[in-house]
């Protein structure tokens, strides 16, 4: 066997394990199902990183235009941070239901990077599908596992997150759309399925973005959206949600309890700015953000009640305020700069 054909068959093995990554929740337990989880993300990292060391050349064009520079900055900051940081089990492996350490940011850089030799159609057709089954199962999982469809999470248990992967779902229906011109009934059903569940999820912020985004991929890809159809657009849109006003979940229509869930999670990021200043160098470690948003730390009335219900803060409830408790604000810019600088050179280049 070539070199080329090793790292070929690394690239296929790596896509196979992340695609089963979302559907390891066997046991119903989530520390279980995380570390579960957590091994298999480890191990298709490596075969990633083997992919890489095989065939380094198709790396170069991955890390042009300084995302190289960024990558290493984060990866290095997140070495710093587990080497000098006290919880050297958890930076590495992750904490108990989050088992992603810095280990696991090494195993995310190696999956993406192998990930870039594979041709687009088959990437996103691959993701679309996994989004699509996951999308199938959600309902009847969430019945069977949590006995009623509110908030409903699928096999993540978590809405926010699975809001998430619809929303991406979605966004990918309208690449499918060119791709697969002979599907575009099923491809039709598929985006009723997601943006039903995707409202079923009642996360409000997935929904406002999508909304937004879905015009915007529409003009990368065909490059017809001029006013007249962003009006029609935004009309459509809102005839939509007050036409299903009563049948959405009081958590999307309650304009109260929304300004109450934005200042509970300001008042959450606020207390983890303060604990970011801390900290600024190396922050509390990859996978140790219970540290730097400990109950003790916390002044806010309505967080200190979350607290007496004896749950924990794993989350700022912000990605890259996140990387910036967990590696210092060098390495949590970095992360930043990474997606933005990513963003952009999508977008430039359509």
């Amino acid at each position: 066997m070539t070199r080329t054909s090793a790292a070929a068959h690394s690239r296929k093995l790596t896509v196979a394990l992340l695609c089963c990554l979302p559907f390891l929740a066997p046991f119903g337990g989530a520390s279980r199902n995380a570390d579960l989880q957590g091994i298999v993300l480890l191990l298709a990292g490596a075969i990633g990183w083997t992919a890489i060391i095989l065939r380094p050349d198709g790396m170069t064009k991955s890390l042009r235009s300084g995302m190289g520079v960024l990558l290493a900055i984060f990866l290095l900051s997140c070495a710093l941070s587990a080497a000098v940081n006290p919880h050297l089990a958890y930076d590495l492996w992750g904490a108990p239901y989050v088992r992603l350490g810095a280990a696991g940011f090494f195993a995310c850089a190696g999956c993406g990077l192998a990930l870039r030799q594979v041709p687009a159609k088959q990437f996103s057709t691959w993701l679309f599908v996994i989004i699509l089954m996951l999308a199938i199962v959600a309902a009847p999982y969430t019945r069977w596992h949590a006995h009623s469809l509110a908030r409903i999470g699928g096999l993540f248990s978590q809405a926010d997150i699975f809001a998430v992967f619809l929303s991406c779902g979605l966004l990918l229906s309208l690449q499918m759309r060119e791709y697969y011109r002979d599907l575009r009934a099923y491809i039709l059903a598929s985006q009723v399925l997601f943006f039903g569940l995707l409202l079923l999820s009642g996360t409000r912020f997935a929904l406002l973005t999508v909304l937004v985004l879905m015009p915007i991929y529409l003009q990368q890809l065909r490059g017809w959206w001029g006013a007249g159809r962003w009006l029609l657009y935004l009309a459509v849109v809102v005839i939509l949600l007050v036409a299903l006003r009563g049948a959405l979940p009081a958590r999307v229509t309650n304009v109260g309890y929304a300004d109450e869930s934005i200042h509970y999670r300001l008042d959450l990021q606020s207390a983890a700015m303060r604990s970011a200043v801390h900290r600024p160098v190396a922050g509390y470690g990859p996978g140790n953000l219970a540290d730097a948003l400990d109950c003790r730390k916390l002044a806010a009335a309505d967080l200190q009640a979350t607290c007496r219900q004896h749950y924990f803060f794993n989350s700022s409830h912000n990605i890259y305020l996140d990387r910036v408790l967990a590696v210092g604000w060098l390495g949590g810019l970095a992360f930043l700069g990474l997606v933005t600088l990513g963003a952009y050179r999508n977008l430039r280049g359509g």
